[in-house]
Parts: C-alpha cells; sequence; structure tokens
C-alpha cells in the first residue's frame, strides 16, 4: 500500500452518505525527501486517473457503474505548503475527469 506501490489500489468501496465509489490512497509515512515523495504522488494519482478512464474501475468493481468517484488520500502528517499545491493542482486536473480528490489526516497506528 502507500506511495511505494504506485499502481496498486489501496482500498475501494462505495460511501454509504453519498453512493460514491471511493478510491484511497493510504500513506502514513514521513516525508524526509519530498520531492521524491510528491513524485510518487504524482504516479500514484496518475494510476489511479487512468484506472477510471480505462473502465478499469468498473471491471473490478462492478457497484461503481453509475456512481461518481471520489480519491481520498490519507497522510499520517499534514502537508507542507508545497504539497498543498500540488494536491489544489491534482484536485483540478480530476476534476476534468469528473473526479473529486479530498485529502485526510489520519491517526498514526
Amino acid at each position: 500500500m502507500g506511495l511505494e506501490n504506485t499502481h496498486q489500489i489501496d482500498a475501494a468501496g462505495i460511501e454509504p452518505d453519498t453512493g460514491l465509489c471511493v478510491l484511497t490512497i493510504i500513506d502514513a509515512a514521513h516525508w524526509p525527501d519530498e520531492q521524491t515523495q510528491l513524485k510518487k504522488l504524482q504516479a500514484k494519482f496518475n494510476a489511479y486517473f487512468g484506472f477510471v478512464q480505462t473502465r478499469q474501475l468498473q471491471e473490478a468493481y462492478p457497484d461503481s457503474q453509475g456512481r461518481g468517484v471520489a480519491i481520498d488520500l490519507l497522510t499520517a502528517q499534514p502537508l507542507s505548503p508545497p504539497a498543498t499545491k500540488y494536491l489544489t493542482k491534482a484536485a483540478e486536473s480530476a476534476k476534468h475527469l469528473n473526479i473529486t480528490l479530498r485529502h485526510r489526516l489520519i491517526s498514526p497506528t
């Protein structure tokens, strides 16, 4: 899971409150080298975008058919200003693909 496996979907499911199909990226790691982590995050987002665009999502998760799609980025650390700026740009790109991009902090375990 996480940014190390850029071509793997970390988690997927249907959000009961909204009916959205939610794909989740879980990154509980600390980012000592932010530029490297941002490149990995970009690769992960691109893989998720491709998963949706090529209809692999509907093949892998038939319940996603006809639903809106959201990608949740869950991180253990708050995002830095450069990471927040990148996430804003990525959310704009996602919007053009009819994908909602969201970020939440998670508690480290």
